[in-house]
């Protein structure tokens, strides 16, 4: 399941990445531009996210923090995160994954 410390799926259309805190003043996850292309991820777009609780759903914005483009790291502000219940830096998320909400449509 876990083996090196890393999960061992991240889930159908999802990713696994590990979290880190900022001192960013937003509500949002950041998340590297690879991971978006992955997940192939659309602005306005809520993502769910699960750590071996219930999942959450966040909004995200593409970080341009990150020096390796190949690295799976998620952050977030760190008062989010305690919010959360996350601890910085060896918190794996065991998958981010697109929301997916259909149209309210009336009936006639």
């Amino acid at each position: 399941m876990w083996g090196d410390g890393r999960p061992a799926g991240s889930g159908a259309g999802g990713a696994a990445v590990t979290v880190v805190f900022t001192n960013a003043r937003d509500c949002f996850l950041h998340l590297p531009r690879r991971l978006v292309a992955q997940l192939h991820l659309l602005q306005n777009q809520a993502v769910e996210v699960a750590w071996g609780r219930q999942p959450v759903f966040l909004s995200w914005v593409e970080g341009r923090r990150f020096s390796d483009p190949g690295e799976s790291v998620a952050e977030i502000s760190r008062q989010v995160g305690r919010t959360l219940g996350l601890s910085d830096g060896g918190q794996w998320l065991e998958s981010v994954k697109p929301m997916r909400v259909l149209p309210i449509v009336s009936g006639c």
